[in-house]
């Protein structure tokens, strides 16, 4: 797992949590985190590009060129062509990964991916967070 100072803008990365991938499922920008696509042919929808935001925040670009943000239900989805406050992500780092942390609604929150579901959303609570991993593809 490269360390997020190590992360190169425009290079492709792919997102694990809980032992799955954040998959793009369609271009309107539908997101869940799905097995293994590695040498499949839908590889490419587990692609994400790093973006540099402002104040050592990142954006992450899916193959239909959307950011990967938080929607008004607090649910993760790539549908916007800007990186706004709720497309920019910071990272903590915890012993098995990092957390992905993100302003939505004027307060911190982080992803989670809810047990025995295929999305991620928006919690404040870091208890509820899921550590995520960041596999470099170069």
């Amino acid at each position: 797992m490269p360390e997020i100072s190590d992360l190169e803008p425009r290079h492709p990365y792919r997102i694990q949590a809980d032992g799955l991938y954040v998959t793009l499922t369609s271009e309107n920008g539908d997101v869940q985190v799905k097995p293994d696509y590695k040498h499949e042919e839908r590889f490419h929808e587990q692609i994400w590009t790093l973006e540099p935001a402002i104040g050592g925040t990142f954006g992450f670009r899916g193959t239909n060129s959307k950011f990967l943000g938080v929607n008004n239900y607090g649910h993760v989805g790539a549908s916007v062509d800007i990186i706004r406050e709720w497309e920019r992500f910071s990272f903590e780092r915890t012993e098995n990964g990092y957390y992905f942390v993100v302003y939505w609604r004027d307060s911190k929150h982080y992803l989670f991916k809810p047990p025995n579901e295929e999305y991620l959303e928006a919690t404040p609570h870091i208890g509820d967070a899921t550590p995520m991993t960041i596999e470099d593809l170069l």
